[in-house]
């Protein structure tokens, strides 16, 4: 027999708490910030985009480091899946950029 986890403990980690929302909106801003640095004209906007998105980066990893790991920590023990190994994928891609 399969044993289910109590549903309070998925709702922890899910898209719907805050802290998972802004690590999306996080990610997506260094994306993007990251982008324009990397292919855009330097120009004093880029300049500007260069140090606001360093220092959202910087202020940035601990947050993400916590919510990573509580979510590691809710997901670790579930059986292999496409989804999960997309998480882990991005999860490796994020500590690659990070370092």
């Amino acid at each position: 027999m399969q044993s289910f986890e109590p549903l309070t403990s998925r709702v922890q980690t899910g898209w719907s708490t805050v802290l998972a929302r802004a690590a999306g909106a996080v990610l997506l801003f260094e994306t993007v910030s990251g982008l324009s640095i990397t292919f855009g004209p330097f120009r004093p906007a880029i300049e500007w985009g260069l140090l606001l998105h360093t220092l959202m980066g910087l202020m940035a990893i601990a947050p993400l480091a916590f919510y990573f790991a509580r979510h590691w920590k809710d997901y670790f023990g579930q059986a292999l899946s496409d989804v999960l190994v997309l998480g882990y994928v991005g999860l490796s891609a994020l500590i690659i950029c990070v370092t």
